[in-house]
């Protein structure tokens, strides 16, 4: 669950940490656990669910304070990466082993995790859906390596089938956003490299594909505008670690 967006599939940066940490909802925390602060902590991590940005200063320290002692270490951790290293924390290896331990703990001790359908049950996320190339649309072929993006340059506005052929050995994915129009390309390197929010710069969602294993293809049709655009991939590596903060984007102009 540590993704980016995924650019969607977390969305991303700081939806990332909000997925992490908000896995349990308000109902029936006493019964999961029994205890006034397991309530107060599943509560809490319910309302920062709506959030669309990393937790404030502040928020984290509340965190910290309401954090069960079986997690306290762990949302320390969590917390501790969040503030020294922006959103580069979710490339940390530690701190990604500090979200597992939280998601496992919220798993069984917050049990209603706010995705609940109408009849009760946990929706399932089925992830993004296999595409074919859309016969009408402008083919851009994308190739993947471990772990970079390489595309053409020059890419059109309009109807567009981006088509990826992962020549890794590992599995890849194309996320895809469009950015504000104010925001340069200079901007969104500035962002990352310094783990703050990208989120921030971001007009829209454009598509994500499913995984491709190596040597096979993944497809995203999509209607592009002018403007400047990310891909990213977000598939884990062994270490936990997306592929995203071992430095697998790439940023492009459309016109």
């Amino acid at each position: 669950m540590h993704r980016f967006l995924r650019l969607t599939r977390a969305a991303a940066i700081a939806a990332a940490l909000l997925l992490m940490l908000t896995a349990c909802g308000d109902d029936d925390a006493d019964s999961a656990d029994g205890g006034d602060t397991v309530t107060a902590y599943c509560d809490y991590v319910a309302e920062l669910d709506d959030g669309e940005s990393l937790p404030t200063e502040e928020q984290l320290d509340r965190l910290e304070e309401l954090a069960p002692e079986e997690i306290a270490e762990e949302i320390a951790v969590a917390s501790n990466g969040l503030r020294e290293q922006g959103t580069n924390a979710f490339g940390d290896p530690d701190v990604n082993k500090a979200f597992d331990a939280i998601e496992s703990y919220e798993s069984e001790h917050c049990p209603d995790n706010g995705e609940d359908g109408e009849d009760g049950e946990e929706d399932e996320d089925e992830g993004p859906v296999a595409q074919e190339p859309d016969p009408d649309a402008t083919r851009v072929d994308v190739v993947a390596r471990d772990l970079e993006f390489v595309l053409p340059d020059g890419i059109a506005a309009g109807k567009t089938a981006f088509v990826m052929t992962n020549e890794g050995e590992q599995p890849h994915h194309m996320s895809i956003v469009r950015f504000k129009a104010d925001v340069t390309e200079e901007q969104v390197r500035a962002t990352i490299d310094a783990g703050e929010d990208v989120q921030q710069h971001f007009e829209s969602e454009v598509g994500e594909s499913t995984d491709a294993a190596p040597g096979e293809t993944a497809v995203v049709n999509a209607e592009l505008e002018p403007g400047l655009y990310g891909m990213a991939c977000f598939v884990e590596g062994e270490d936990g670690v997306p592929h995203f903060f071992q430095g697998m984007y790439a940023l492009f102009q459309v016109s």
